[in-house]
């Protein structure tokens, strides 16, 4: 049972056989121990976990920078047209 649900979309079923077997194949054929297969693994999600944080800090990073930006141009596209209207609060602008 499964088996067949695995196999359902057998791009993710086959890599985790696959995937599991070869962690089989690493223990029983080559001697490496559990534990030594737990540390690997508690790296990779460390590393893991960091390149998610760095993507998401970048994101907000860049979040920030274009909404900075987004307010400036709205500002400014506001003096724009206050002054082609002839509305500047300026009195040196106006003329």
């Amino acid at each position: 049972m499964i088996f067949r649900k695995l196999l359902k979309n057998r791009g993710v079923g086959l890599n985790l056989i696959a995937g599991f077997c070869f962690i089989l194949l690493l223990v029983n054929g080559w001697g490496l121990r559990w534990s030594e297969i737990g540390g690997y693994l508690l790296v990779l999600l460390i590393l893991l976990g960091g390149v998610i944080g760095l993507a998401a800090l970048c994101g907000w990073l860049l979040h920030k920078l274009t909404r900075s930006s987004d307010v400036s141009v709205e500002q400014s596209s506001e003096k724009i047209d206050q002054l082609q209207d002839g509305e500047a609060s300026d009195p040196d602008s106006k003329q």
